[in-house]
């Protein structure tokens, strides 16, 4: 039987924990960023170690919790200037719903995250109900 992953993930699963980079938590030293060895992506969360405190999260009631981590999950492998677009595409009257629906499209079939992609839906939605985008071309 597998082994339900526990907190701290450090004592309890570290020697699988990856940064972004795929770097090992215990590499992550601070002897290792004075050496100039690490880079500041290296100190970047992996999106499985996110899924874990998903499920983590999860199997203790917390779905509220576990739902936002893993959409996180699915952000850190969105570029940042596609998520800088997306939060400009959300200020209210900057796109059209067509234009906001397109990027949920965009996030589900090209980064392959779904829950970003469905709240980003919902919110296309109802900003269409409170006209709060703008008129389609």
């Amino acid at each position: 039987m597998k082994k339900r992953p526990q907190y701290p993930l450090s004592e309890t699963t570290g020697e699988s924990i990856r940064s972004h980079t795929e770097r090992r938590l215990d590499e992550l030293t601070l002897d290792n960023l004075r050496l100039g060895f690490l880079a500041p992506e290296d100190l970047l969360i992996h999106s499985a170690t996110l899924k874990l405190q998903a499920e983590i999260a999860r199997s203790e009631g917390y779905r509220q919790l576990a739902w936002n981590l893993r959409r996180a999950a699915e952000l850190v492998d969105i570029p940042n200037e596609k998520l800088l677009c997306i939060y400009n595409a959300l200020r209210p009257n900057r796109s059209t719903y067509e234009q906001l629906t397109s990027l949920a499209d965009e996030l589900q079939s090209v980064y392959n995250a779904e829950e970003t992609a469905k709240l980003l839906r919902e919110a296309a939605e109802i900003y269409k109900m409170f006209g709060l985008c703008l008129a389609g071309s």
